[in-house]
């Protein structure tokens, strides 16, 4: 496999993390739009 698709899939996972983990586990709504 080519390292560019590693490095998209790669780069596109810590992403998914990074917003999973910043979300707030409170009661309020996580702030998805903020987060950018």
């Amino acid at each position: 496999f080519g390292e560019q698709k590693v490095m998209v899939w790669g780069g596109f996972f810590l992403m998914v993390v990074g917003r999973i983990v910043m979300i707030p586990w409170g009661p309020e709504p996580p702030l998805i739009a903020e987060l950018d």
